[in-house]
C-alpha cells in the first residue's frame, strides 16, 4: 500500500504510522483534493467564526 512491509508496520508506533499515511495521502491526491484541502489559515478562519 505504502511501500511499508507489515514488519515496518509492525514495528511503527501509532504516530509514526499516521505520519506516514497522511505523507502517502497528500503525495498522491490529484489537484482537485488539493484545492479542498484546508490550509492552517482556514482552520484558524473558522475557529474564529465559531468562537473556539
Amino acid at each position: 500500500m505504502m511501500g511499508m512491509s507489515p514488519n515496518d508496520i509492525d514495528a511503527c508506533s501509532i504516530w509514526q504510522f499516521q505520519s506516514a499515511a497522511d505523507g502517502y495521502r497528500r503525495a498522491n491526491m490529484t489537484e482537485e483534493e488539493r484545492a479542498r484541502e484546508l490550509t492552517p489559515d482556514d482552520v484558524d478562519e473558522l475557529s474564529e467564526m465559531i468562537g473556539s
